[in-house]
């Protein structure tokens, strides 16, 4: 079943996908604006940029870290046996740690 729609219907969406793509657009030129800005002061600062983290490198850590938090989560629960759900809370954070770009 398709829905028709008249002129004004078809005169919101496209006013909606124009002003959208002009607020992206705009995002897109304050976050290069951004990334000059950071650069410029860190070069007058004499600050090296921080080497980015490679997919390899996070997914490793993140091996790890979760290895881990298993151990001492079960040491945990040995200790703290009815605080699972702040285990499991710990845990969620902690591997949803934000992804380098």
């Amino acid at each position: 079943m398709s829905k028709m729609y008249g002129p004004e219907e078809k005169a919101k969406l496209e006013r909606l996908i124009n002003e959208g793509s002009n607020v992206l657009r705009e995002v897109e030129d304050l976050q290069e604006g951004l990334k000059e800005t950071v650069k410029a002061v860190a070069e007058e600062l004499q600050i090296a940029p921080a080497p980015s983290v490679t997919p390899k490198v996070r997914a490793n850590f993140l091996i790890v870290l979760s290895r881990r938090i298993a151990a001492m989560s079960a040491s945990l629960k040995a200790f703290l046996p009815t605080n699972s759900a702040a285990i499991s809370t710990l845990k969620s954070a902690i591997i949803s740690f934000p992804r380098a770009t």
